[in-house]
């Protein structure tokens, strides 16, 4: 196993069979210096890390992303979903937060990638077969 560190993807190459991101989840700028380790402005890198990742990852490639309620998981979602990932809750915890509770997960992101036919490919019929009329 070989364990990479960077910027969200820089100066990270190669590919990889597994990603695992610990992203900042709230999405406004740091109140304090004790907030910049978990505010991500305008999700900005939260972003740029799912305009990259499926370039960094191998065929079977997948991540676990970590996020927690306090963040904005309706857009974590269309964002895994724009970029063509399926996601699957794999862990979860819910703790007392300031003023109410916050639920942390453990997101499962994998992407399928589409077999294309040619034309070529579905003209060819397996020995023995018949093709329909």
């Amino acid at each position: 196993m070989r364990a990479v560190t960077g910027d969200v993807l820089e100066p990270v190459e190669g590919r990889f069979d597994l990603v695992v991101f610990d992203l900042p989840f709230r999405w406004f700028p740091a109140r304090d210096m004790a907030e910049r380790a978990t505010t991500d402005p305008g999700y900005r890198a939260l972003t740029a890390f799912f305009d990259g990742v499926r370039s960094r990852l191998t065929r079977r490639g997948r991540m676990l992303v970590f996020f927690g309620t306090s963040g904005d998981l309706d857009f974590l979602r269309e964002l895994a979903a724009r970029h063509g990932f399926t996601v699957e809750t794999v862990a979860g915890v819910t703790a007392l937060g300031r003023e109410e509770p916050v639920s942390y997960y453990t997101f499962r992101m994998s992407w399928e990638q589409v077999l294309r036919v040619t034309s070529r490919s579905r003209s060819r019929c397996p020995p023995g077969a018949t093709r329909p009329s």
